[in-house]
C-alpha cells in the first residue's frame, strides 16, 4: 500500500493550528476590534536592539496575521502593514532560531521559506489595495531591501576576510542568501 506525504491542518502543530483559526474566524468579524488583532500581533517576532529573533511559533503567527489582513479585506491596514514592512525591513539582521524543516520533505532553508510567505503576503496586500499610496510604500521596501541585501554579498564578495571561514559562507548561506 501507498502512503501519501501529504500534511494537512491536523497533523500540524497545536500553536499553528489554533493561532491560523483564530486569524480565520477574526477576519470573518466586520468590523474586527483591533484589540483582538493586537493578541495575533503580540505573538509575531518582536524586534529587541535592532534584531528579530524568529522561531517558528513567531512565523506562525505572521501566517495567521497574514490570513487575518487579507481575508477580512484589509481591516486595520495601516498598523499590520506598518509592522509587516519593519519586519521586512530587518529581515537581513534578523536571527533564525529554528533551523528544522517543517516537514520531512522540506528543502527549502528556514529564512528562504519565511520571506517567501512575507513577501507574496505584502505582494497580495499591494494587488488588492486601491491605495496607491500603499502600493508604493510595499513595493518601496521590498526593492529597498533587496539593494540591503545586494550589498551585503557584494560586499561579502569582494573581502576575502569575510568569505575566508567556513563559518562565515555558512552564515552568508543561512541569512543574506537566503532572504535574497
Amino acid at each position: 500500500s501507498q502512503i501519501k506525504l501529504r500534511m494537512t491542518v491536523e497533523d500540524k502543530p497545536f500553536f499553528h493550528r489554533t493561532v491560523l483559526l483564530l486569524a480565520r474566524s477574526l477576519s470573518k468579524m466586520n468590523p474586527t476590534p483591533y484589540d483582538k488583532v493586537e493578541r495575533i500581533l503580540a505573538l509575531c517576532p518582536s524586534e529587541t536592539v535592532g534584531v528579530f529573533r524568529i522561531d517558528q511559533r513567531g512565523q506562525d503567527a505572521v501566517l495567521a496575521l497574514g490570513i487575518y489582513l487579507l481575508e477580512s479585506g484589509l481591516q486595520h491596514l495601516q498598523p499590520l502593514l506598518s509592522y509587516l514592512l519593519k519586519l521586512m525591513r530587518g529581515l537581513p539582521r534578523a536571527v533564525w532560531l529554528d533551523e528544522q524543516p517543517l516537514t520531512s520533505t522540506d528543502r527549502l532553508p528556514v529564512a528562504e521559506r519565511f520571506t517567501l510567505l512575507l513577501t507574496t503576503m505584502l505582494t497580495d496586500v499591494a494587488a488588492i489595495t486601491a491605495d496607491t499610496q500603499v502600493r508604493d510604500k510595499i513595493l518601496s521596501a521590498q526593492v529597498e531591501v533587496l539593494a540591503m541585501l545586494t550589498a551585503v554579498l557584494t560586499n561579502a564578495a569582494t573581502n576575502e576576510t569575510i568569505i575566508a571561514t567556513s563559518a562565515s559562507k555558512v552564515a552568508l548561506c543561512r541569512g543574506p542568501v537566503s532572504i535574497l
